[in-house]
C-alpha cells in the first residue's frame, strides 16, 4: 500500500477506473456522470510530476464537457467524439494505434505475442474475466488498467474487513501487473493517444489522467 492513505487509494483508483471506463467504448451519459463528479473534485497533493499531469488532464477535460455544454447540436457533438474514439481504438485511420501490450511490446509488434497470454494468465489467476460484448484481446489497455483497479479495490476491501493474507495476495498481483506489464508500455501508450487525438482534449485529458495516477498508485 505504501504511503498512501486508504482515501488517497480510493481516489485514484477511482480516478483510474474512470479512464479505463473511457478506453473500453465510446462514452456515454453514465461515463459523463462520472467525468462531472471527477471534475467537481479533481485529484490534488499528488508529487510534483503526477500532479502537473492531473492537472492538464482535469484543463482538457473542463474543456470537452464545455464544448459538450456549448454545442448547438449535443448528438452531433457526440457524434464527433465516437469518431475521435473509433480514430484512437478502433482503427479506423490512417494512421492507427493499436493499444495492446503486445503490439507495443514485442518484436514483431503483433496481436498475441506472449504478453498477451501473460496478461490472459493473470486475468484468470485472480478471477477477472472481460465483459462479454469486449470482442479485443484481454491485453487491451481498458482491460489492463480495469484489472489494476479491481486488484485495487479488492485488496483494500480485504484490508477494510481485517484479512490481511487476502490483502497482500492481492497487493501482490497488483504489483506484478504494475511493475512486468502496465509500467513497460502504458506510459507510452498515453502519449501515442494524445499525439493522436482528435476529440476536443477529451482522450488527452482521459491519457493524462491515467499517467498521473499510475505514476503515484
Amino acid at each position: 500500500m505504501g504511503s498512501l492513505d486508504l482515501q488517497e487509494r480510493e481516489r485514484l483508483v477511482e480516478a483510474l477506473s474512470i479512464t479505463a471506463r473511457a478506453f473500453e467504448r465510446e462514452a456515454d451519459e453514465a461515463l459523463f456522470g462520472s467525468i462531472e463528479a471527477y471534475a467537481a473534485s479533481p485529484l490534488a497533493g499528488l508529487p510534483e510530476e503526477a500532479q502537473k499531469l492531473a492537472d492538464r488532464a482535469q484543463r482538457q477535460l473542463a474543456k470537452a464537457l464545455r464544448s459538450r455544454e456549448e454545442a448547438d447540436d449535443q448528438a452531433l457533438w457526440k457524434d464527433y467524439l465516437d469518431a475521435g474514439y473509433a480514430e484512437l481504438f478502433l482503427g479506423v485511420s490512417t494512421d492507427p494505434i493499436a493499444p495492446f501490450e503486445s503490439v507495443y511490446r514485442s518484436t514483431e509488434k503483433t496481436l498475441y505475442s506472449k504478453q498477451y497470454f501473460a496478461i490472459a494468465d493473470l486475468m484468470k489467476e485472480v478471477g477477472f474475466a472481460k465483459p462479454q460484448d469486449f470482442a479485443e484481446p484481454e491485453d487491451h489497455l481498458a482491460m489492463e488498467l480495469a484489472l489494476y483497479v479491481k486488484l485495487n479495490r479488492d485488496a483494500d476491501a480485504a484490508a477494510k474487513r481485517g484479512d490481511e493474507q487476502e490483502a497482500r495476495q492481492l497487493f501482490a498481483f497488483a504489483q506484478v501487473l504494475k511493475e512486468d506489464h502496465l509500467d513497460k508500455w502504458v506510459g507510452q501508450a498515453c502519449d501515442d493517444l494524445i499525439a493522436h487525438d482528435d476529440s476536443n482534449g477529451f482522450y488527452s485529458g482521459m491519457a493524462n489522467l491515467a499517467k498521473a495516477v499510475l505514476l503515484v498508485l
